[in-house]
């Protein structure tokens, strides 16, 4: 495994690694609270100007990611509304992790969003009938009743939105910028090699990345393989 030792000699490749799976493990904990609860509420509920929402939601699944990291620019830019409040608080989102857990969010949420969503819809409707005949409280429904019938999906969907915040590129180099020692992720550090003309090193890079992301897709089907 001399790529290994080629690899984790490096500390600017050591620390993007570190970086990558800090930025992904916040966006996907964000996810499994965050979205979880919305793809319940557009599962079950019905309410004005619905399926605009949804399909702004699914934006980010079919614009280009410099696009989305332009328009975060705007909206969290010194110079904007919210960026400036935000500057007043001391709290920072342009060219800083923050940008990276948000751009990894923003990538893997519509993944996780209509994967959890898809599970809600399927799950027997005369259940949650049951639970509000019988005076159920919502918290009783949703993790008593809910949630275990829906582990299964749930499971695969923070595989997913784990798997898709590691590749995220695009968004992270406009928001977060590639700063070395501080921004600079996994996906970041191969454009950098390929940069400068270190292929041997990018392909190692790629190499473990390739791996990581063969043995989530091998544990994800082996899941769903027993489940079924």
């Amino acid at each position: 495994m001399d790529f290994l030792s080629d690899i984790l000699s490096n500390p600017e490749i050591v620390f993007s690694i570190k970086l990558s799976f800090k930025v992904a493990f916040l966006a996907t904990l964000f996810n499994l609270v965050f979205t979880t609860l919305l793809a319940y509420l557009f599962a079950y509920k019905n309410f004005p100007f619905k399926l605009v929402l949804e399909s702004l939601i699914n934006l980010p699944l079919v614009f280009p990611p410099t696009v989305t990291g332009f328009f975060l620019l705007l909206i969290f830019g010194k110079n904007s509304f919210i960026g400036s409040i935000l500057e007043k608080l001391n709290f920072s989102i342009i060219f800083t992790v923050k940008g990276a857990i948000l751009a990894s969010f923003l990538a893997s949420f519509p993944i996780y969003f209509k994967t959890v969503k898809s599970a809600f819809e399927q799950v027997d409707k005369r259940y949650l009938l049951l639970c509000d005949l019988f005076g159920k409280s919502f918290f009783d429904k949703f993790f008593k009743v809910l949630l275990p019938l829906t582990k299964y999906s749930i499971f695969g969907a923070v595989l997913l939105s784990f798997a898709r915040a590691i590749g995220e590129f695009g968004t992270t180099l406009v928001v977060a910028g590639n700063i070395p020692f501080k921004t600079t992720t996994i996906s970041l550090e191969i454009y950098n090699l390929i940069s400068q003309g270190d292929f041997n090193l990018a392909l190692k890079l790629s190499y473990l990345v390739a791996i990581f992301c063969f043995l989530i897709a091998y544990t994800l089907n082996k899941f769903l393989y027993r489940k079924n």
